[in-house]
């Protein structure tokens, strides 16, 4: 069912019967975009998942996972949910997994995490959700860590302590640099947060590496555009001391993402809903090129000409590089939560309006087939979080077919992985061998040797001499080395037929090698 306006009453689309204490709101989301469609697929007002447990409010951020071996089409995959407050009488963390086929939800299951507090999440080049974990516990209130899910096995957990004592709030890997970015959600009473980079020693490995903290010259957050620097963080444990004496402090950075149409990542801090001047509530936004370090103040919210959003929450951003923007609810204000459409020319619309104030809309992502969005919506959003009246819903979004281009879903690529050959005599010389097999379909193993250490990009062109992916580019020790390449290009796309060409360089040492893809 098709209308230009589409009012969603919650108290009739939930199915089942609700908790006695929860009481919904007459009016949930007016959907304003023309000939749009939404319908609810899942909500914790009525649903119990197989544990038995009915899962509580604060839902905090979306990820998408495609199931193995499936096309990009965005129709049988995992939906996860950040559960960021605890469940039940549970004092660990959760999050929901949603089995997703062919346009609908077939399956809820709660995993717990046995970790203080899934903040938020985000799929990764290795194919897993990461989430960032803070701790209640009152005497160590600044530690967290980065933790990789597997997306099929619910024991499967993965601390980082390479990465600790930040507020991680969210991350994301660079398609072209292969840098991983973490944003410190720490709020400007506190000193505010860092923006990091985090560069594995290995691809496709956040066990071990470096980690770095940016700074703009004077400190100046809100120079109009300014060229910044890395500093290296000594003890990634101890990642927010350091940082506060190392880096730039932002207020309160919230989300991250990365813009296919420009190829910069979008950096969303939130100010704080708690600051009693409400200018602290308006929103940044800064683009940021990984290329050249250059942080542009890309959207101010005082700047907005009258269209300010408050405490932005989520950040999603769609092919055509409309910036997807959830807002929190201010309670005692009257500021309501929304989700906000910006355009590449600054314009900002409201899309989604909601009568809760106590609520928030709390994570919005492109479906990955480009026909429209998930939005998640928290409600009553008390002070009596922990067993009062909230509860979440999971709205999907269908919009006009005008708008439905395919968003290549970058983060799903695997990328090489490059193993030294134990037992191998160290080399004397540079030396890149023949790709085996060759044709191959999917895959073939590049070997080579490295004499000392040196720094080495091992890559592969097409016929026409166009980079289309990069397999290593990094410090690398003296060995033997071999690389696994599965015939995709460095935004996760299978590439054609034919013949490539790959090429390895180190200092002066260049030397390419042909290789045929056969379907």
């Amino acid at each position: 069912m098709r209308h230009k306006l589409i009012a969603l009453s919650i108290a009739l689309v939930c199915a089942g019967s609700a908790p006695a204490q929860v009481n919904p709101p007459d009016a949930g989301l007016e959907l304003l975009l023309a000939g749009a469609e939404s319908k609810l697929i899942f909500s914790t007002h009525s649903h119990a998942l197989k544990d038995g447990s009915t899962p509580r409010g604060m839902f905090d951020g979306l990820v998408w996972i495609p199931a193995p071996a499936t096309a990009y089409d965005g129709n049988d995959g995992f939906l996860f949910m950040n559960n960021e407050l605890q469940i039940s009488n549970d004092p660990s963390g959760a999050v929901t997994r949603l089995r997703y086929r062919n346009g609908a939800v077939t399956e809820a299951e709660m995993w717990v995490s046995g970790l203080a507090r899934p903040c938020s999440a985000h799929d990764s080049p290795w194919g897993t959700v990461l989430t960032h974990e803070e701790s209640y516990d009152p005497e160590d209130s600044s530690f967290s860590y980065v933790v990789e899910i597997d997306p099929l096995n619910k024991d499967n957990w993965q601390r980082h302590t390479a990465m600790g004592r930040a507020s991680w709030e969210q991350s994301i890997a660079h398609p072209g640099t292969r840098e991983f970015f973490l944003m410190d959600d720490a709020r400007p009473t506190s000193g505010g947060g860092g923006f990091y980079k985090f560069v594995p020693d290995s691809w496709g490995d956040l066990s071990s590496g470096k980690l770095f903290v940016f700074k703009v010259p004077n400190d100046d957050v809100l120079a109009e555009s300014s060229v910044g620097q890395w500093i290296e963080i000594d003890d990634p444990v101890m990642a927010r001391d350091e940082a506060q004496i190392k880096g730039t402090l932002w207020d309160r950075p919230e989300d991250i993402e990365y813009n296919p149409a420009d190829d910069r990542l979008y950096l969303m801090m939130t100010g704080d809903s708690r600051a009693e001047n409400p200018e602290r509530t308006l929103g940044l936004i800064y683009a940021f090129d990984p290329y050249s370090n250059t942080m542009e103040l890309w959207l101010n919210a005082r700047d907005s000409e009258g269209q300010d959003f408050k405490a932005p929450d989520n950040l999603d951003i769609d092919p055509a590089g409309n910036l997807w923007v959830t807002e929190d609810g201010i309670r005692g204000t009257g500021i309501n939560n929304r989700l906000l459409m910006i355009s590449p020319d600054k314009k900002v619309t409201t899309v989604m309006m909601g009568a809760d104030e106590n609520g928030e809309v709390s994570g919005v992502l492109w479906k990955p087939d480009g026909s429209g969005f998930w939005v998640e919506w928290q409600h009553g959003q008390d002070d009596n979080k922990y067993g009062g009246a909230d509860f979440d819903e999971l709205y999907e979004v269908t919009l006009p077919a005008s708008m439905q281009v395919a968003k290549p879903w970058i983060y799903r690529n695997v990328p090489t992985a490059i193993v030294e050959v134990e037992g191998a005599a160290l080399p004397e010389n540079f030396n890149l061998g023949n790709a085996t097999p060759n044709p191959f379909n999917p895959t073939t193993t590049i070997r080579f040797e490295i004499p000392h250490s040196s720094r080495v990009e091992l890559a592969v062109y097409n016929i026409s001499g166009q980079k289309i992916a990069t397999l290593t580019n990094r410090e690398m020790q003296a060995g033997t080395y071999v690389a696994d390449w599965d015939g995709r290009d460095s935004n996760g796309r299978l590439v054609a037929s034919g013949t490539y060409i790959y090429t390895l360089r180190a200092g002066e040492f260049v030397e390419s090698k042909k290789m045929s893809l056969l379907k």
